[in-house]
């Protein structure tokens, strides 16, 4: 029962990491993958990047390449850098805060006063 069981587990992630390996040669689906990842800066630039790059070429080979990028893998991405850099901002601000070089390094120079205008 349990042989089968594993066996079935098995051949269903095979099946999936095949159809996986097919669905990212397509080119959108690779972009808005790369868009949608996580807490990753990279990622979302390189989606950023490859979204733009096909429309900045002037004479391209194919003309299936060529076109407007995907308005809302530009979005998505943007908008996945943005919420990534605050994210790891806010991480390091509370690191550095715990620990005793983090809270000496902030008032050397003054980041845990509030500025006053």
């Amino acid at each position: 029962m349990i042989e089968l069981t594993s066996a079935r587990i098995r051949l269903f992630l095979r099946h999936q990491a095949i159809g996986f390996g097919e669905r990212l040669r397509d080119r959108d689906y690779f972009l808005w993958l790369l868009a949608t990842i996580p807490l990753v800066v990279l990622a979302p630039v390189a989606a950023l990047v490859l979204s733009v790059w096909p429309s900045l070429r002037p004479n391209a080979q194919s003309s299936q390449l060529r076109g407007k990028p995907d308005l809302m893998v530009l979005l998505v991405a943007t908008c996945n850098i943005v919420l990534s850099i605050v994210f790891w901002k806010w991480v390091g601000s509370h690191l550095l805060s715990l620990s005793p070089v983090g809270t000496w390094f902030f008032h050397l120079f003054g980041l845990g006063q509030s500025i006053a205008i």
